[in-house]
């Protein structure tokens, strides 16, 4: 009876993250009202070129340097808080199988978080301070968007991505650790519920948000952030390097799953 109960909790929870994630990922075009498309903003301005008006160039660098600051600010609240979060949950030998991944996975989400948070502060930081050097009128752009585009497109990718992983790795770990904890099961499911609902509700802001400003979606950012990336390793050494690093750490956390797998079962 009571597996029953917990299937049926446990199914409810999925078709309600089912139907959020379905929502986020169509943007929720049925309850909001459309903005205008980026394709008809542009092509206006294609028309007013053409009709002779010339679109003035500006120093959108303030503009840009208060949007890294609004990532910033936050970045630094939850590298805060995973720092303080990663080692909330001890690892014992007398651990189940389920608590020993459940262990394991949300170390590796926190810290995880903490390194993407601290890469959103420093890279703000370092071109903020960048920009505020810059002689004023020497980077012209005809908007912020292609102000980004022109001098700061992989930074740009590089702080919105790091903030948006940090933040779904700190979500994550904060449901697998509501999960494990608390001792009311019906509880730790809704609390489990909740932050999944959450999650796909911000996520459908972000897309929405991101797109109609003409930039690239929550879906086509780790592409578009790898794509970048690969460019730049070919073109500098130090980049080339750190990449490495990271895909070797990559490879050896998965390659040792089934290590730490015999280790629980045994």
């Amino acid at each position: 009876m009571g597996n029953r109960h917990a299937f049926r909790h446990a199914l409810l929870i999925m078709m309600i993250f089912a139907i959020t994630s379905q929502a986020a990922f169509h943007e929720l075009k049925l309850f909001t009202p459309k903005a205008p498309s980026v394709e008809k903003r542009r092509s206006s301005l294609i028309a007013l070129q053409s009709s002779g008006g010339a679109i003035p160039e500006e120093d959108h660098g303030p503009k840009f340097s208060a949007m890294l600051g609004n990532l910033r600010i936050p970045s630094s609240l939850f590298a805060g808080a995973s720092a303080g979060a990663a080692f909330a949950m001890p690892i014992a030998a007398s651990d189940s199988i389920k608590e020993g991944f459940v262990k394991r996975i949300y170390s590796l989400l926190m810290m995880s978080s903490l390194a993407s948070q601290l890469l959103v502060i420093t890279i703000s930081t370092v071109n903020m301070n960048l920009i505020a050097r810059t002689v004023k009128g020497e980077k012209l752009a005809t908007s912020t968007t292609n102000y980004i585009e022109k001098f700061f497109l992989l930074e740009w990718t590089a702080t919105k991505f790091h903030f948006f992983s940090g933040v779904l790795a700190f979500v994550v770990g904060a449901g697998l650790r509501a999960w494990t904890t608390i001792g009311c099961p019906i509880v730790a499911r809704a609390a489990l519920g909740i932050i999944a609902s959450s999650t796909a509700l911000a996520m459908t802001f972000l897309n929405s948000l991101w797109e109609e400003g003409g930039e690239v979606g929550v879906l086509k950012l780790p592409f578009t952030y790898v794509s970048l990336l690969w460019k730049k390793c070919r073109r500098s050494v130090a980049f080339a390097l750190a990449m490495i690093v990271n895909v070797v750490t990559a490879l050896y956390i998965i390659g040792n799953i089934p290590h730490v797998y015999k280790y629980l079962v045994s």
